[in-house]
């Protein structure tokens, strides 16, 4: 009986995650010898278990680093709850570091010395080389020195050797750093052990290290010191071996590594009649969870861990479907050691592709799904190369092509009943090019069309012609992808046929465009001619990604003022032609404002409505989006507020505070995050509705995320902090003119709550209006009052100090609406704390108490600083976050002001 019910047990796990025998993803996959397996382990599954913390933050590649943190054994011991925010004490880190080095058996095998704890233990194997308490805190010095103490004991390459310091001296207070540390603390540096951690301005080796800081460097060391390799899986089998008394299930999942060559990551579970179930598994970090190896899929591009034969961690990095893409190119090189095939294209410049290893042998490569062999391939050919994820699964021999007449052009005109193409050349020219509609071959962006009536005006296009009438078009390759691009008409001119037009984006940048005399316009709702456009009018361009050629223009008026909000769908009046929301937020520069609870709205009679980044009806929007969050541009209008645009999205919001903005196509890249816009993005710059395509590179932007992929529900374009207003520093003072200025040796600029360090000298003017503060309060600037060599925060307006103080250097910044204030304290509502570049909501009122040295500095002036209720201030404090929301107090020593 107890057979059976094992075999019944094997039988319900196959049948539950049943998997195919054959490889959708990888068609050779089972076909190709197998370099590596990599199985299991017993204690996966504890381990699983531990690390999905409940208080882990929000962000995956914290959340990532915990698992591999976890997978190699550096977190144990705290159950469902680490408290990342906490600082560790010594005894903690010497855990750590002799876990993340792999040193813990070592210390384990030391039976004498059971009852010393890791502190005294690290000490004696070399990893500590001076005296601490267990108890006491871990310093960030410390931990980078200990670190590599103890990894360069079991892995004595892993660090590069330091010849000259560099990397300390970009942080301010480098010397600070204790001496003997130093070049640890260089090592750990560089070897980006502390790349995410704190500020780029302050090492500030004497502070605390938290428990979540320990587990990322832990991860960042696994990276050193374990081997890693990426790959996609392209199967997976299931078999069952059945004896009496005991079974084995075995799943394994074939992987195509990045080099070509495949390896195995098994799972195995050995069950026996009189023993409970022996699982080899091990942790899989996929969608921001931690899972086992049955979590995993075909197509998984992955990178996975290894050690001695055992699979340790495996990181999903991308569970999109499979990559394909087929190149062409001249055979120029075969490395059957290397398994590579490199090929050239039309430029010369040449590239190389892994290949799997069912395409080639010591001496032949596969083309065509035949041999040939190394004495006859066909080099300086043209060949086709099948790629899946970058590695080629496939050659076909293409041959040398016939020299064809081919000429590129912008298409101006596509008259089809007179069967003539007009393009414009290279050189700006307009030509005309004839055509059989029912001959041509025709492809547009890679695929075949139907034929010539595909081809519009605006699309950029490849032509070859007929040998025998040299003006006959026998084939046409067309690119018509267009985005649409927001700016304003600087110059228009009439070239006949088309026109040329000179835009100005709001950032200031000029660009050329031509338009063909068939672009559709539509000026103030109705069709117009491009006659009707005018410099100076605001126009939305449909424009070629792939030339200057415009599709459509559309003028644009400049709008009313707008808010953007977020809440919950409650309904939709068709009657009152109304929408009611609830838990409403406003969205401001730092995040998400004030809160009501129910709040109703008109609807403009052109208000779109998408879910994403589809357009979707306003029947659909009110009969099915009812779940997630809804984000809306209103209109604020002489008859009341209007809503001219609502989204739809059901992922999780996040805010990104404010900071500069890079673009890649329709791809937003901050300093804080990676986003893509979608039709569905609200955006408004100067508190006016643009278009996501307006946000430009440069733009100082504040967004919020919510949706799959990271998408950019929200992008609110503002101007930047101004060079002429009011600008906070903080530098150690090198040298005083008496009177007259005084030097700094390096400076760090506030902007948006974050120290941002520059390591020139700067001097300050100074006059009979500068004030000094201390804690006794404001006074005229005394020279005598400066040390040369200590730190101050500077007001500046221009390159006039106009307030020094000597305030505490205060790095951590709050956020909030005062909702209560006396003379020495400010109670702040909604308050928010920054941490690694987001804007995390404390809960409950927080009381800031006001230091006598404190700048205050209101609405870019720091005359007017009497601070009010309602007032929206960021503030400056050294309290770290846990402190923060414990507390629900901390000490200000920068209070930025708006009302």
């Amino acid at each position: 009986m107890k057979r059976l019910a094992v075999v019944a047990i094997l039988t319900a796990i196959l049948a539950s995650s049943a998997r195919p025998v054959a490889a959708l993803t990888d068609a050779m996959i089972f076909k190709d010898d197998v370099v590596n397996v990599y199985v299991g382990r017993r204690e996966a599954g504890i381990i699983i278990e531990n690390a999905n913390f409940k208080d882990a933050p929000s962000d995956l590649s914290v959340k990532e680093r915990l698992a591999r943190a976890s997978a190699i054994g550096a977190l144990k011991g705290y159950g469902a709850y680490l408290s990342p925010e906490i600082a560790a004490t010594n005894e903690e880190a010497a855990a750590f570091i002799l876990r993340a080095a792999g040193m813990e058996g070592q210390y384990m095998e030391a039976v004498d010395s059971l009852a010393m704890g890791y502190t005294e233990q690290a000490a004696a194997m070399g990893v500590i080389t001076e005296d601490v308490s267990s108890s006491g805190a871990i310093t960030r010095e410390n931990a980078a020195d200990w670190l590599i103490r103890g990894v360069e004991i079991v892995s004595p390459d892993a660090f590069y050797d330091v010849s000259a310091l560099q990397r300390v001296y970009e942080y301010a207070d480098w010397k600070d750093i204790s001496p003997k540390k130093m070049v640890n603390v260089e090592k750990a540096l560089s070897a980006g052990v502390f790349a995410d951690s704190r500020n780029k301005t302050f090492f500030s080796p004497k502070s605390k290290v938290s428990r979540g800081e320990l587990a990322a460097m832990a991860a960042d060391v696994a990276k050193l010191i374990y081997s890693q390799k990426t790959g996609v899986i392209g199967g997976v089998k299931d078999s069952q071996t059945i004896a009496t008394g005991e079974s084995v299930v075995i799943r394994d999942y074939y992987i195509r590594s990045s080099e070509g060559y495949v390896d195995i990551l098994r799972y195995r579970s050995f069950y026996s009649s009189d023993a409970k179930a022996d699982d080899f598994d091990a942790p899989v970090f996929k969608n921001g969870k931690t899972d086992g190896l049955f979590s995993l899929e075909e197509g998984d591009e992955i990178e996975y861990v290894t050690k001695d034969g055992v699979c340790l961690y495996v990181r999903v990095s991308d569970a999109a479907p499979v990559n394909q893409l087929t190149v062409r190119g001249r055979f120029v090189n075969f490395d059957p050691d290397a398994g590579r095939v490199s090929v050239t294209d039309v430029n010369g410049k040449e590239y190389s592709f892994n290949m799997i290893s069912a395409l080639y042998g010591e001496d032949f490569l596969l083309f065509n799904e035949r041999k040939r062999v190394t004495a006859d391939l066909p080099l300086g050919a043209v060949i086709e190369i099948s790629l899946k994820n970058n590695v080629a699964d496939a050659l076909r021999f293409i041959g040398d092509p016939a020299v064809i007449d081919e000429k590129r052009g912008v298409v101006t005109e596509n008259n089809l009943s007179m069967g003539y193409l007009t393009y414009m050349d290279d050189d700006g020219a307009l030509a005309t090019a004839r055509y059989t509609a029912r001959d041509a071959v025709v492809r547009k962006n890679g695929e075949y069309v139907s034929g010539m009536e595909d081809i519009e005006p605006g699309d950029i296009v490849f032509m070859r012609f007929s040998a025998e009438y040299p003006y006959d078009i026998t084939a046409v390759s067309a690119a018509g992808d267009y985005a649409p691009q927001r700016c304003k008409i600087a110059r228009i001119v009439d070239n006949g046929g088309y026109s040329s037009i000179t835009a100005r984006y709001e950032n200031g940048e000029i660009a050329s465009f031509y338009a063909p005399d068939v672009a559709r316009v539509v000026k103030n709702g109705e069709p117009a001619n491009l006659s009707a456009l005018k410099p100076g009018d605001d126009v939305k361009l449909v424009v070629n990604r792939f030339s200057p050629a415009v599709k459509e223009i559309y003028v644009e008026s400049g709008g009313e003022l707008i808010d953007i909000i977020k809440g919950r769908l409650l309904n939709i009046d068709d009657i009152q032609n109304s929408v009611t929301l609830q838990a409403v937020r406003r969205f401001y520069k730092n995040g998400w404002g004030e809160y009501k609870g129910i709040e109703s709205f008109k609807l403009d009679d052109n208000a779109e409505f998408y879910k994403d980044e589809k357009r979707v009806s306003r029947e659909r929007a009110a009969k099915y989006l009812k779940r997630g969050d809804v984000y809306a541009a209103v209109e604020r209008g002489y008859d009341g507020d209007r809503i001219r645009k609502m989204t739809f999205r059901d992922g999780r919001d996040k805010t990104i505070a404010a900071s500069r903005a890079l673009l890649a196509d329709d791809v937003l890249q901050t300093l804080d995050a990676r986003a893509r816009f979608d039709d569905g993005t609200i955006a408004r710059r100067g508190g006016r509705l643009i278009g996501w395509a307006s946000v430009a590179a440069g733009d100082y932007v504040a967004v919020a995320l919510n949706g799959h992929g990271r998408s950019v529900a929200v992008a609110d374009v503002m101007d930047p902090p101004g060079s002429d207003g009011v600008k906070i520093m903080c530098g150690r003072v090198k040298s005083l003119n008496e009177n007259d200025s005084f030097t700094v040796e390096s400076i760090s600029t506030l902007e948006n709550g974050s120290w941002l360090y520059s390591p020139v000298e700067r001097v300050f003017a100074t006059d009979s209006s500068s004030v000094f503060l201390n804690e006794g309060g404001a006074a005229r600037l005394d020279f005598s009052a400066f040390d040369v060599g200590r730190d101050y925060t500077i007001a500046t307006a221009g390159g006039r100090a106009e307030i020094a103080a000597d305030a505490a250097f205060a790095e951590n910044a709050i956020y909030g609406e005062i909702q209560s204030l006396d003379d020495v304290s400010v109670s702040l509502r909604d308050a928010r704390y920054l941490d690694a570049g987001e804007w995390r909501l404390i809960g409950g009122p927080v009381l800031v108490s006001i230091a006598p040295n404190a700048l205050i500095v209101k609405n870019n002036d720091v005359n007017e600083s009497e601070l009010q209720a309602g007032d929206f201030v960021m503030v400056m404090t050294d309290a770290p976050f846990s402190v923060v929301v414990n507390d629900k107090s901390a000490d200000g020593f920068i209070v930025l002001a708006e009302s």
